[in-house]
């Protein structure tokens, strides 16, 4: 499961475009779907390519962003900003109440940077 994601890591670097990208990213989540240390990971290269991506991918993704806000919800906050998708994945953690009230309670602590 390590080598899909640094090969996506690697496809981003490189500029790749997102259809290449999503067939490594689905890969790695099909493979291995349950892997906690590489959710961030994931979340990166996918969110970074999350306009170009089909709705598979992006429900794949999805499970990886319940991951995360349930047990890293700032790097989630964070990441989301950085991407300007925090509403995108808001909607996608809509899924699990849980997940989503982390996300949010965090969201709203969090300064926004300027």
């Amino acid at each position: 499961p390590y080598a899909w994601v640094r090969l996506a890591q690697a496809q981003a670097l490189a500029a790749v475009p997102a259809a290449q990208v999503e067939k490594t990213l689905v890969m790695g989540l099909k493979y291995a779907p349950n892997e906690p240390g590489l959710v961030l990971a994931r979340l990166r290269v996918g969110l970074l390519y999350w306009r170009g991506l089909g709705t598979a991918a992006r429900d794949l993704l999805s499970r990886q962003m319940i991951v995360a806000a349930r047990w890293m919800p700032g790097e989630l906050v964070r990441l989301a900003r950085a991407r300007l998708l925090e509403n995108d994945v808001a909607a996608r953690l809509g899924a699990d109440p849980v997940a989503l009230a982390r996300f949010n309670c965090v969201r709203a602590r969090l300064p926004v940077p300027r």
